[in-house]
């Protein structure tokens, strides 16, 4: 068996763990699972093509703060291969720094870095990467991936051949049923496209993972199981909470002056690549503790700009001009989080609501960081730094990275997910994805999607 026809044909007793959602991160787990001979379950809303019918049923929301105009929802992606069917191809690991209100830190996770690497088909040496640049700043580029992995595609042997992965597509888990203490879930119940339902008992040593984007996740977890008033893994109101995205701030600064500011070139196996700048651990901390990227974007002098014109004849040639993209990190906020609609979903499901603001807390640092960018060129008679004001107050754009809402963490008070991704007090319940992310530094979050993934699959198998 590969893809499951119907509901009628499932025997969900056969799996060893099953999996809802096709994205990165159930993919990558299935993917890792498998070659060791666990048997898996996909579940997936979609079907193997994209349906725009499916998408705007299942991923109506309600969205205040920034980040409006159904942004999450256009990052949900309710299709088989998930929001990799929109994925840019960016990738970067987090950096040490990032780590330290999580759990975990990066020596836990370097490894897995490793193997998502090998997954997507690209060198290792993204990971371990960086050069120095200005005293205080280091060079970091994102690696860009023209035509970047869909997971649909690349996983379409989960649909045509037998193996240990099967795949029930046009599926939907519509709640969870715990037992009655509370320490395990002992079931769920599943709606097909046409109508049909179907309840799932969990057996002995079945385990279940969530793995349906930072949306779908707190959706599961948020929705009370019938009888019930809170819903699986939210014994303690943290699902939905700490909501993050990548604020992006475009042309919002401009790096002008001598030519050694041009940063270094990667070496010829990095491949394609955006130049970017980051705080080394020092600047970092001085300059508010959040993840500031600076993607340097060559372009020609502004001839109508008295002080590039002056210092472009200052320097003699000996000139460079840059604008600077911001993509930043947000502090980790309670408040900003997802909770239930009054509306449902053809499933049964509650929609969601969303609130998200970046806060002085968020552009303050940024405006930091360039100041501190800009007394350094200063200092060294290299350049200058001009800030676009009204460019980094306005409303930021985002990069479609749905971070948070599952937190990871040691204390279930303030937590939904523990070091190993298993939701605190359930002994078969795990999530993957970026809903786990305790902060979100400011690289593009798939390739620690797939890192934590894999951990996950050694964690699950024994291996970790």
């Amino acid at each position: 068996m590969a893809q499951i026809s119907s509901l009628s044909a499932l025997d969900a007793s056969k799996y060893d763990i099953l999996i809802v959602g096709s994205g990165p991160a159930g993919c990558s787990l299935a993917d890792r699972l498998s070659a060791k001979g666990v048997s898996c379950l996909i579940i997936e809303t979609g079907l193997a093509e994209y349906n725009q019918d499916i998408q705007t049923a299942y991923t109506a929301m309600d969205t205040r703060g920034h980040f409006g105009d159904q942004h999450w929802a256009q990052h949900w992606i309710r299709a088989f291969g998930g929001t990799s069917m929109v994925w840019g191809g960016w990738c970067a690991p987090l950096d040490e720094q990032d780590f330290e209100a999580w759990p975990i830190t990066l020596s836990d996770l370097r490894p897995y870095y490793d193997v998502a690497a090998d997954i997507l088909k690209l060198d290792r040496v993204i990971n371990s990467y960086e050069a120095a640049y200005l005293p205080g700043f280091r060079f970091k580029p994102f690696r860009t991936v023209y035509g970047a992995m869909r997971f649909g595609e690349e996983y379409q042997s989960y649909l045509t051949q037998t193996g240990p992965v099967d795949v029930l597509l046009g599926v939907t888990v519509s709640d969870l049923q715990p037992n009655e203490g509370r320490d395990r879930v002992s079931g769920l119940s599943l709606h097909q496209s046409d109508g049909t339902r179907r309840e799932i008992t969990l057996r002995e040593g079945q385990r279940l993972v969530l793995a349906a984007g930072g949306m779908g996740n707190a959706q599961l977890l948020l929705n009370p199981a019938p009888g019930t008033e809170t819903g699986v893994g939210n014994e303690t109101d943290q699902v939905g909470r700490y909501l993050m995205e990548h604020p992006h701030y475009i042309n919002t600064a401009a790096l002008v002056g001598r030519r050694r500011l041009m940063p270094p070139e990667p070496p010829a196996n990095f491949g394609d690549y955006v130049p970017n700048i980051l705080a080394d651990r020092a600047m970092h901390a001085k300059t508010g503790k959040l993840s500031v990227a600076m993607e340097l974007v060559e372009r020609e002098i502004n001839p109508v700009d008295r002080v590039e014109r002056y210092l472009s004849d200052k320097y003699d040639g000996d000139f460079v001009t840059y604008n600077i993209n911001i993509r930043s990190e947000m502090p980790a906020s309670a408040d900003n989080r997802v909770t239930l609609a009054p509306s449902r979903d053809p499933a049964g499901l509650p929609l969601l609501k969303t609130m998200c603001m970046a806060g002085s807390d968020t552009v303050r640092p940024i405006f930091d960081i360039l100041e501190e960018l800009g007394k350094t060129v200063l200092t060294r008679n290299e350049g200058r730094v001009f800030i676009h004001n009204d460019t980094l107050v306005s409303n930021p754009s985002g990069g479609g990275h749905t971070m948070g809402t599952t937190a990871m963490g040691d204390d279930a008070r303030i937590s939904v997910v523990n070091r190993d991704c298993r939701v605190h007090r359930y002994s078969n319940l795990y999530v993957a994805g970026s809903s786990v992310f305790t902060t979100g530094g400011s690289a593009n979050p798939t390739l620690t999607i797939i890192a934590l993934a894999t951990r996950l699959a050694d964690h699950l198998t024994g291996a970790a």
